[in-house]
């Protein structure tokens, strides 16, 4: 069962590359899954943002590392919300509440360190 809330904040992390099921997780970065998020790179002083085959050095390895990490945030917020879901059903058992408080800290660190990642890359994409 799938609340409405969450349903239409997958269909927003669609649009950033949001993909649900384990399988999303494997093989390297691709061109698309860089093609959706390398927007958020484009500025002024910037307005091309290299696509991934362009990208060499230091800068491809933490663009891949980006793409994983947002990979892993989509999972992340998966364990989210299978607990949360277990509460809905189960009521608010102790160890229930306990488990989505980890899954929950677990997510909000790995957004910040995609935030960071996203920064360093900023930093070190040509512009």
């Amino acid at each position: 069962m799938m609340l409405a809330n969450e349903q239409g904040r997958r269909v927003e992390l669609a649009r950033f590359g949001y993909t649900a099921g384990d399988d999303v997780t494997g093989g390297p970065p691709s061109d698309v899954e860089w093609a959706i998020l390398k927007r958020d790179f484009a500025t002024l002083d910037r307005q091309h943002v290299p696509d991934l085959a362009d990208i060499d050095g230091e800068a491809r390895e933490r663009v891949n590392d980006y793409v994983l990490s947002r990979r892993a945030l989509d999972r992340l917020m998966d364990a989210c919300d299978a607990v949360h879901r277990e509460i809905q059903i189960s009521g608010a058992d102790p160890v229930l509440v306990e488990n989505y408080a980890e899954a929950r800290d677990a997510y909000e660190d790995a957004v910040e360190a995609f935030g960071e990642l996203r920064a360093h890359i900023d930093g070190i994409l040509p512009a």
